[in-house]
């Protein structure tokens, strides 16, 4: 077995143990690593991936993309193995998947749909009827499939001949952006950034510092940080109560006492020059209102600009919530580093950070090489060797 192949399969047994299936992904990657093979490759370039992913013809681009984007998560594991792997670098196919023009049903036709389906094959005549009904239901509701699915399982204990239309009929899924990873530096320059904002009153550049602090000390989502209101602030235990947020989900969140003094820092300040503020938030705009997600991302993406984490002519770049991105990262880099069961511990962050499920942050390890890495020597230590 050559060096790529030996390293796929690791990189796949690796992704199974945490939780992935990888039946599409592992067949692609492996035809992948076969026209590598074929073209002499020892290891991944952009320009050998660019050709592989580009080999299929008469398919929507967007194809080329999905192909270019798996090997660009395995390049990623191989560059901790490997430094002279290249990563396929994120837009070189910018193709995405463009949504059809839809078709507008005349009513003449969506009787003839109904009613041939109502002439179905049907031995014991309950598929003509199943399908008509759920072809009426779809045309006079909206409804799409998969919340179709959910009213026939409960139609289904009230109605026996019920059919279920199965998961995986439309296969498509949201794939998540892979995450950037901010440097201490960026992080510092960013603050620093904020705190030199246009400030009137003195309050807009003392807020956005602080806010964009408190993301990237905590890793709380955005709207749970603008959500906080006085009373959910407790400085004097270190605790802020973040409350039905995502999934419906209320929570504690201890802080670091250097994070609680500067939040004590910001609060005399901000009471000092808003004394009676239209809004409970810890957080204010100048006009002692709530801030605004979209008025918050606005002057992000214009400090972006500023600091160099955009160039001039980028129309993408650096998120925010990849400063939760970054506390994830940086928490499991440590816990690995330090010798931390990690699976003893992944609960903890995960109710930490409102996941809803262990699997959601699992996900930090699949998208970032060093933790796959990390993750790979520690399966072979327990394992006595490498991964097979």
């Amino acid at each position: 077995m050559n060096p790529l192949s030996r390293h796929l399969e690791e990189y796949l047994e690796l992704r199974h143990r945490l939780g992935f299936k990888l039946h599409a992904a592992g067949c692609e990657l492996r035809k992948f690593v076969r026209f590598a093979q074929a073209a002499k490759a020892s290891r991944v370039t952009t320009k050998l991936a660019l050709a592989w992913a580009t080999q299929p013809t008469g398919c929507q681009p967007a194809y080329w993309t999905t192909r270019l984007g798996r090997v660009r998560h395995f390049a990623g594991y191989l560059s901790a193995v490997d430094p002279r792997t290249e990563i396929p670098p994120q837009g070189l196919l910018p193709h995405r998947y463009h949504r059809k023009s839809p078709c507008f049903y005349s009513d003449r036709e969506v009787a003839q749909l109904i009613q041939a389906a109502q002439k179905i094959p049907s031995p014991k005549g309950l598929q003509a009827a199943t399908y008509s009904t759920l072809f009426g239901l779809l045309a006079v509701t909206g409804l799409r499939l998969g919340r179709v699915r959910h009213f026939a399982e409960y139609l289904s204990a009230v109605d026996p001949r019920t059919e279920i239309p199965p998961q995986g009929l439309l296969p498509h899924r949201y794939h998540r952006k892979s995450p950037y990873f901010y440097s201490d530096r960026e992080v510092a320059q960013l603050i620093q950034a904020a705190q030199k904002i246009p400030s009137p009153k003195g309050l807009r550049a003392a807020t956005y510092s602080t806010l964009f602090g408190l993301l990237a000390v905590t890793g709380m989502r955005l709207g749970e940080a603008t959500g906080l209101d006085r009373q959910e602030v407790d400085l004097d235990q270190g605790l802020l109560k973040v409350r039905q947020t995502k999934f419906n989900k209320s929570r504690w969140v201890p802080i670091h006492p250097t994070t609680r003094e500067r939040l004590q820092r910001y609060g005399r300040l901000r009471d000092q020059i808003c004394p009676r503020p239209q809004s409970p938030s810890f957080l204010l705009s100048e006009q002692g209102t709530r801030l605004t997600g979209w008025i918050v991302r606005r002057w992000f993406i214009r400090l972006s600009y500023q600091i160099g984490l955009r160039q001039p002519t980028d129309h993408h770049g650096p998120r925010i919530h990849d400063l939760r991105h970054r506390f994830v990262i940086e928490t499991l880099r440590h816990w690995y580093r330090t010798g931390k069961d990690i699976e003893a511990h992944l609960p903890e962050l995960t109710t930490y950070l409102g996941h809803a499920h262990v699997s959601d942050t699992y996900w930090y390890i699949s998208a970032t090489p060093e933790l796959l890495q990390l993750a790979t020597e520690r399966l072979e230590r327990k394992q006595g060797g490498p991964l097979s």
